[in-house]
């Protein structure tokens, strides 16, 4: 969708003649992306943290349903379960996942949630943010503000989530 803007912008920055304004227009391209591509990592650190709160807070028979959903989207996406490694160690699911680190494993696990219709535990807002790819969360540069929002929540509540340490 950014591109779309960004190539229109060009056509009329170019019409209107000169490469200042074509210039002028990537500028704002390539600020418009990394904010877009912040706030992508953003809502994936804020998902995988609260998805560890909330997973920790659901009955054993609720958690198995959530590991089971986690496995019918890693079907629906053709991912190999079987390269994710722990915490999984029962699930193929989670086995995939856990190649990724333990903060994509509960990126898919909010996914699973918000398909189940499951809110958030302790947040002011009561959803999940929708994502596109759960495996932002476990990329290098989403990991300070995974910590970032871990160690909000553990101050809040009062909770250690050791379950996201890599």
């Amino acid at each position: 969708m950014y591109w779309l803007i960004a190539l229109i912008c060009l056509i009329i920055a170019w019409a209107w003649g000169g490469l200042i304004y074509v210039g002028a227009c990537l500028t704002l391209a390539v600020g418009f992306w990394k904010v877009a591509w912040y706030n992508t990592k953003r809502v994936a650190a804020r998902n995988a943290v609260y998805a560890a709160l909330t997973f920790r807070s659901l009955s054993v028979s609720d958690r198995s349903t959530v590991d089971e959903a986690v496995e019918r989207i890693c079907e629906r996406f053709k991912i190999d379960v079987e390269t994710l490694g722990p915490p999984f160690p029962k699930s193929s699911a989670e086995k995939k996942l856990m190649f990724s680190g333990p903060a994509a494993v509960f990126a898919f696990r909010s996914l699973a949630m918000y398909e189940l219709a499951i809110p958030p535990v302790g947040t002011k807002v009561p959803k999940w943010y929708v994502l596109r790819n759960p495996f932002v969360a476990s990329l290098y540069e989403s990991k300070s503000l995974v910590d970032k929002f871990r160690r909000q929540v553990e101050e809040e509540f009062g909770v250690s989530l050791d379950e996201l340490n890599s």
